[in-house]
């Protein structure tokens, strides 16, 4: 039958109902912050969640004022709340929710009940959803009292909500959520839990997991911040180490007020914008801006970056504003979920912002003129090619010594940056110094280079060029003969051994990462013991398989780890350093959770070395740098060809390990 001719019905309730929820509640910790902002709307001061991650439910009891028996039968109810009665008392809504609709979608999705004492009543009632009916009776508390989770809130007044079997009638949304680990689902309570008391955070706040296999409590974490101080709060849900040198911030202008914080931490996801108690979705090209304001840091002259990512850490910026501003109607109906996507406000806030960074920067021993300039100058990146240039006043800056490894201009696939995905990409910009010492990094920089001419991978591999002589003991001076043109280039010695040398490492350890005959885990004689916050333990559990994979092994108890077995390359970088192993692992957990690193190895050696953790990428191209020849080791001409023809064998032979170039292209003789 054509869909033309078919007869048109109006859906059935039940499945819209079931269609409209999930725009409302899409995820585990929705629920959570649903149910958490009810309690908070009642005036709790005390709220305790019980998190049963088996069934996917929890328990949430409160001292709050109850809710009167009178209103009962309306609890669930689509569009039935206490919190409004007409358009014009929503300018002036105070509390979270108005609109009457998670209870009942919340209801909708779950094995639902509530267990309500009001204070004007000596009773409690219970309330409780079967399918479609509901049903209400007196609920006796002395009878229950050691089956009720904190019945002690309730005894004079309160509420205790339990829902379980979420997306029970939703098999897609339900095989999802069950797929999802317990860090996961934890993580997603956090963030319920942090945005909530940003509105109320004196809000004494206990967040249990239930172990369903022995029956006992483990407490997450607790939030009781008498000071109201939203970076404690911070720390107290995400654990402290996950939050280094914040500093408070505050600014007014007119009839805008920002307070709130700013810092530094290993996970780059936690950046809030909150207008009026409701959380703000910060435009992309905006977040992108002040994210590049804070990665401009780290090559300003300053006595301390602001952005650490030199070494296996990559430290990001941290912040939560707290913005107060007229009320805008708009602002409070745009999403179910109470996220403010547009605000007439925001470009004006915007500007606060950036100035209030700019003044954080300053605090931090960045230079005003630097960072203002820096700031304000935002050129596009240059397109790169795989053209190299020749011009003889190349030749004179190669031959004193000082080049950037920008000067030759490429796009190829770079497995030293660590902080890609993996795929091809625009090589990032490196200081680098053929100078008098093997160093790596210079702040020098050439005139510009025109683009005349390239030479490719093959050019090496099938040897078409001469060796002239070494020069200074540092270069390899080579004549190349390429489409009836003679080309002079010039070898940096230091920096092709290395290259040659740091794929032979990569290449030996990735093949005995995957070799099932090869145990690449060394045991401890003093294994490591290291504290980490609830979130942190989480995330180790969560990736121990890629952990063993690289021969990482350990054991926990409580909210410590302790380190067993590490790979000889960590062992020999780490020793008994706790601090420098931690934050290692730490690094590299992060860019799994934040999937910036692959959790598998596939069948290119080269590839995979994106999938290693940053400090082991970190320790195989310093140990190859060190191995590697100096500058000033006199060679002979066969050294000078071996190194050459190993150079030409290597998958990237035109950089060395730290994003250096190892050939210089000098000039053309044939004009």
């Amino acid at each position: 039958m054509e869909l033309n001719s078919q007869e048109i019905n109006k859906l059935d309730k039940r499945i819209l109902t079931s269609l409209h929820s999930q725009t409302t509640i899409d995820n585990y910790g929705a629920v959570i912050r649903e149910l958490v902002q009810n309690s908070m709307d009642a005036n709790a001061t005390r709220i305790i969640i019980r998190l049963d991650l088996n069934s996917i439910g929890a328990i949430i009891s409160d001292n709050g004022y109850g809710i009167s028996p009178d209103n009962l039968d309306k609890i669930g109810e689509r569009y039935s709340t206490s919190k409004l009665k007409s358009w014009s008392d929503l300018k002036n809504v105070k509390s979270f929710g108005f609109r009457g609709e998670a209870l009942h979608f919340i209801s909708s999705m779950t094995d639902f009940s509530i267990i309500s004492k009001h204070k004007s009543y000596k009773s409690a009632f219970k309330v409780y959803t079967n399918g479609s009916s509901k049903k209400i009776c007196i609920y006796d508390l002395d009878k229950n009292s050691k089956t009720l989770f904190h019945m002690e809130l309730i005894q004079k007044a309160g509420t205790i909500v339990s829902f379980r079997n979420l997306f029970h009638n939703l098999p897609v949304r339900r095989k999802h959520i069950i797929s999802l680990s317990s860090h996961k689902l934890i993580e997603q309570v956090r963030e319920a839990v942090f945005v909530s008391l940003i509105k109320n955070p004196l809000i004494h706040i206990i967040v249990y997991e239930d172990n369903f296999k022995t029956g006992e409590l483990s407490k997450c974490f607790e939030v009781n911040c008498q000071s109201g101080s939203y970076s404690d709060i911070y720390k107290n849900i995400y654990g402290i180490t996950n939050l280094v040198d914040s500093m408070p911030i505050s600014a007014k202008f007119m009839n805008y007020t920002i307070c709130g914080f700013i810092g530094e931490a290993q996970a780059n996801k936690n950046q809030f914008v909150f207008i009026n108690n409701r959380p703000f979705c910060i435009p992309s090209e905006h977040s992108k801006e002040l994210n590049k304001l804070f990665n401009s840091f780290n090559t300003l002259d300053s006595e301390q970056d602001l952005i650490k990512s030199s070494g296996p850490f990559c430290q990001f910026q941290t912040f939560l504003l707290y913005v107060s501003t007229p009320t805008e109607t708009s602002e409070l109906i745009q999403t179910p979920s109470k996220m403010v996507y547009y605000s007439k406000h925001w470009p004006f806030i915007f500007e606060m912002v950036k100035k209030i960074f700019i003044r954080y920067a300053e605090s931090r021993g960045v230079s005003n003129e630097v960072l203002r300039e820096k700031f304000l100058k935002t050129p596009s990146p240059k397109k790169q090619s795989i053209q190299m240039s020749f011009s003889p006043s190349l030749a004179r800056f190669a031959y004193n010594s000082n080049m950037k490894s920008n000067d030759i201009q490429e796009i190829e696939y770079n497995p030293q940056d660590s902080y890609g995905t993996g795929s091809p990409r625009k090589k990032r910009k490196s200081n680098s110094q053929l100078g008098t010492s093997h160093s790596c990094v210079s702040s020098h920089s050439p005139s510009h280079i025109k683009i005349e001419s390239s030479i490719s991978r093959d050019d090496l591999k099938n040897r078409n060029y001469r060796i002239v002589k070494q020069i200074d003991k540092k270069f390899i001076l080579l004549s190349m003969n390429k489409e009836k043109a003679n080309n002079l280039i010039i070898l940096d010695q230091h920096a092709s051994d290395e290259r040659v040398k740091v794929e032979k490492l990569f290449k030996e350890f990735i093949e005995s990462v995957v070799d099932p005959t090869i145990n690449i885990s060394l045991r401890l004689l003093n294994p490591i013991e290291i504290s980490l916050s609830h979130s942190e333990i989480g995330l180790f559990h969560e990736y121990i398989e890629n952990l063993k994979m690289f021969g990482i092994n350990f054991q926990s108890s409580n909210n410590k780890i302790l380190v067993t077995h590490l790979p000889h390359y960590l062992l020999e970088k780490v020793k008994d350093d706790c601090k420098f192993l931690k934050l290692s692992l730490l690094q590299h957990l992060h860019d799994l959770e934040n999937k910036v690193k692959s959790t598998t190895l596939g069948d290119n050696w080269i590839a995979d070395i994106n999938a290693l953790p940053r400090v082991l990428v970190e320790i195989i191209n310093s140990k190859s740098c060190r191995s590697a020849i100096m500058f000033g080791e006199h060679l002979t001409m066969h050294q000078m060809e071996v190194l050459v023809r190993d150079l030409g064998n290597c998958k990237l032979p035109f950089q060395c390990a730290h994003g250096r170039p190892t050939i210089v292209p000098l000039v053309n003789l044939s004009n």
